[in-house]
């Protein structure tokens, strides 16, 4: 929960920093590196929302794996723009990743594109 990672992001005594946020651990950056800090496991974090038709959007938690988004939407008779290879790819992890599905051209690049909105959470 939120208020979770709040206490973990606060208590540097038992959690020691950098704190890093995972999820499908499929980025080839150093994002997930804790260097002897705390690894933070984002699948859980998985709630999915009805969609809103009019915008034609869905808010999912950063936990949420792609193969799950899916059938979730497809179950409505939707689907996502851009269908990754990486079906336990989870939404975080596309948003911050670089997922490698970025061969489309113009607008519909990166699967992060179609990000509409991120709830960041705080220590405060």
């Amino acid at each position: 929960s939120p208020e979770a990672i709040q206490e973990i992001v606060r208590d540097t005594k038992t959690y020691p920093s950098p704190v890093r946020a995972v999820g499908s651990r499929h980025s080839t950056t150093g994002c997930i590196d804790t260097d002897g800090g705390t690894m933070l496991d984002m699948t859980h974090m998985n709630d999915m929302c009805e969609p809103d038709m009019e915008n034609m959007t869905v808010a999912v938690g950063a936990g949420a794996r792609y193969y799950d988004i899916s059938h979730f939407l497809q179950a409505r008779g939707l689907m996502l723009f851009v269908n990754t290879e990486i079906g336990n790819l989870t939404a975080g992890a596309a948003c911050v990743g670089q997922t490698k599905d970025s061969a489309f051209p113009g607008e519909h690049g990166q699967v992060c594109s179609y990000v509409h909105g991120v709830k960041m959470v705080m220590a405060d």
